[in-house]
């Protein structure tokens, strides 16, 4: 899977835990192992930095608790739920 950095526009390749799977419901959705749906497009990824030093193609590892909803900022609520 990918996304786009916020900040340079950049494709940033992701990687999610094992079990984890998508659809087109027809927006994609992104399922955890247990088939809840835990993100959805346009959702934001936070908790991770890529550097200078960070070699381009390497992918980032995403978990679910790194996902907010489009338009979240910092001091907002704790991660949403898309259930």
């Amino acid at each position: 899977m990918q996304g786009y950095s916020c900040r340079t526009g950049a494709r940033v390749d992701v990687v999610w835990p094992v079990g984890y799977s998508s659809r087109f419901v027809p927006a994609l959705e992104l399922l955890d192992e247990q088939g809840h749906v835990v993100g959805r497009e346009g959702d934001l990824i936070i908790g991770w930095c890529r550097t200078a030093d960070t070699p381009q193609g390497v992918p980032i590892r995403v978990e679910a608790d790194h996902l907010r909803p489009r338009g979240w900022e910092p001091g907002d609520d704790e991660p949403h739920s898309h259930e």
